[in-house]
C-alpha cells in the first residue's frame, strides 16, 4: 500500500515538473515573441501614419484625366483627404456628397478628381485630425488609363461570397489577381452576398440589410485594401441587387441602386464615361472600344410569366439607351450582363435571358446585326467559366460570350454546352483575365483569353479573333 503510494506521488511530481517546464518554454517563447513586436501605449497614441488598408476604398471609373474614388468611413468621423502627385505637388479634387443610412456605423464619402495624367502617380492620404493630432489613417496609391492606347489588360470576375467557408482562400486568389497587374477590373455581379443564407433571408432585405451585407462584405475582400489601387467598373447581379433571382419588384432596390452608384458609379466625362438614367447602367469609351455595363434586375419582369414581353429583361428605357448609345459609338463594343446571354439547357434554377425573356433576347440579336462593329458579350452568375462560341446565324459572323463565374462562391457542376468552346469549362475558383488588342482593321479585336485560380497555371488560354 506505501510502496503504491510513493509510486503515485513520485509520478505527479514527475508530470507536475514537466508541466511547469512546458509552461516555462512556451512563456518563454511568447514573451521573445512579444519583445520583437512590443510597441508602448504611448507609442501607439503618438503614432501618425498608419499601416494602408484600414478603410474600404473603391477606385471607380477612371479615364486618362479623371477618376472617381469611394470610402466607406466611421459616421463620427470628418476625414481630410490629401492627393499628391508624384512630385508630392497637392492635387486638387471635388468631394461628392456623403451617403448614409440611419443607425449604421459607417457611411460612403467620395471624391472626384480631374485634371489628371496617366503618366503620374497618385497618393491618397486619409487624414484624422482628433484631439490636436494630425493622424494618417490610410493610404493608398492609384493611377489613371493610358484610354488611347490600343492595348487593354484587364480582368472579368463576379460571385465574390464573404462566406466562412471560402476564407483561407480568398486572400489567394486576390493575390493571383493582384500579381497580373491588370489595367482595370469589370465586376459583373453578386460582388456582395446580401441574402448569403447566414444573416438575410430571401427576399426579405431591407435597405439596412444592403447596406450592412456591403460593409461586412467589403471589409473582408482584399481588393477593397489594395496599397495600389485598380480602376474598377461595375455591374450587378441578383445578390448584390439584395435578393436570390431579383426583379423590378423588389422592395428595396431603391436602397441598393443608391449605395451601389455611390460606391461604383463615377462621374459623367462626355464622349468617355456616361451612366444612364435607370437602375446601375453606365457606359465607357476607352481604349478605342465600348464597354456597356447593363442592369439585368431594376426593370426586369418576373422569370416566368413574361416570355413575350418585348423589354422583359432589361426594361424599355434601358434597351433602347444601349441602341442609341451604339449608334454613336461605331467602335467594337463589349455588353456585360449579370446572368448569362444564351441558354442552350432549360433548367429550373438557371437565369439567362434567352430562357426567362426569349422575345427581348431575339429582338437584340436582330438589332445587333444591323450595326457596322462587332459586340462580344460578357457575362457571369453561373458559378463555372466558359466561352461560347455564338451560332454564326444569330449575329452573322464569330463571336463570342465569355463567363466568368466564381471568384468564390460555391460550386457547381454546371451543364452541357454544345457550342462552349473545347477546354474552356472551369468550375474552380477562377477569373478570366483578357488581354486585347484592337488591331489595325478598325472593327476587329485579337483577345487573348485566360482562365487563373489557386493554380500557379492558367486553366486554359484561348486566342479569339472577332471581325465584322
Amino acid at each position: 500500500m506505501i510502496n503504491n503510494l510513493f509510486a503515485y506521488l513520485a509520478r505527479f511530481l514527475f508530470m507536475l515538473s514537466f508541466s511547469l517546464l512546458l509552461s516555462s518554454c512556451q512563456t518563454s517563447k511568447v514573451s521573445q515573441n512579444d519583445s520583437l513586436q512590443f510597441i508602448s501605449a504611448q507609442e501607439l497614441f503618438l503614432q501618425k501614419v498608419y499601416t494602408p488598408g484600414y478603410l474600404s476604398v473603391v477606385q471607380g471609373p477612371t479615364t486618362d484625366k479623371s477618376t472617381s474614388i469611394a470610402l466607406f468611413v466611421p459616421r463620427l468621423k470628418n476625414y481630410e483627404f490629401k492627393v499628391t502627385n508624384q512630385k508630392n505637388e497637392q492635387i486638387s479634387f471635388q468631394k461628392e456628397k456623403t451617403l448614409e443610412k440611419e443607425s449604421l456605423f459607417w457611411k460612403v464619402e467620395k471624391i472626384y478628381l480631374s485634371d489628371l495624367s496617366p503618366s503620374d502617380n497618385y497618393k491618397l492620404e486619409v487624414i484624422d485630425n482628433f484631439r490636436g493630432y494630425r493622424i494618417t489613417v490610410d493610404t493608398r496609391e492609384f493611377k489613371t488609363l493610358n484610354i488611347t492606347s490600343s492595348k487593354a489588360k484587364f480582368a472579368l470576375l463576379s460571385c465574390m461570397s464573404d462566406d466562412y467557408r471560402y476564407r483561407p482562400y480568398i486572400g489567394k486568389m486576390w493575390e493571383q489577381l493582384a500579381s497580373k497587374n491588370v489595367d482595370f477590373i469589370i465586376l459583373n455581379g453578386d460582388v456582395v452576398y446580401v441574402d448569403g443564407f447566414d444573416f438575410v433571408a430571401r427576399q426579405s432585405a431591407t435597405g439596412k440589410d444592403i447596406w450592412q451585407r456591403y460593409i461586412d462584405s467589403m471589409e473582408r475582400i482584399p481588393l477593397y485594401h489594395w496599397y495600389h489601387l485598380k480602376p474598377i467598373f461595375a455591374t450587378w447581379d441578383d445578390h448584390d441587387f439584395g435578393t436570390n433571382d431579383g426583379d423590378e419588384t423588389f422592395s428595396a432596390k431603391k436602397d441598393s441602386q443608391a449605395l451601389f452608384r455611390a460606391l461604383f458609379w463615377g462621374k459623367e466625362v462626355p464622349n468617355t464615361y456616361e451612366m444612364a438614367p435607370m437602375g446601375v447602367s453606365s457606359h465607357a469609351k476607352i481604349f478605342g472600344q465600348n464597354f456597356y455595363f447593363m442592369d439585368d434586375r431594376f426593370e426586369r419582369r418576373p422569370n416566368k410569366g413574361f416570355d413575350q414581353d418585348p423589354y422583359g429583361h432589361w426594361g424599355k428605357t434601358q434597351h433602347q439607351w444601349l441602341l442609341q448609345k451604339a449608334q454613336k459609338n461605331p467602335e467594337p463594343s463589349w455588353i456585360i450582363n449579370g446572368d448569362q446571354f444564351f441558354s442552350f439547357k432549360k433548367l429550373d434554377y438557371k437565369e439567362a435571358m434567352q430562357m426567362n425573356h426569349p422575345a427581348e433576347f431575339e429582338t437584340l440579336l436582330n438589332e445587333l446585326k444591323t450595326f457596322s462593329q462587332p459586340f462580344v458579350l460578357l457575362s457571369g452568375d453561373v458559378h463555372f467559366t466558359e466561352i461560347t462560341q455564338i451560332p454564326f446565324q444569330s449575329l452573322n459572323y464569330n463571336t463570342y460570350e465569355i463567363t466568368s463565374s466564381s471568384m468564390h462562391s460555391h460550386h457547381r457542376q454546371g451543364w452541357d454546352n454544345p457550342h462552349r468552346l473545347e477546354g474552356t469549362f472551369v468550375n474552380e475558383f477562377n477569373f478570366v483575365l483578357l488581354e486585347v488588342t484592337k488591331s489595325e482593321a478598325p472593327q476587329q479585336l485579337e483577345v487573348n483569353a485566360s482562365s487563373w485560380g489557386l493554380k500557379n497555371e492558367a486553366y486554359f488560354q484561348k486566342q479569339l479573333k472577332i471581325k465584322k
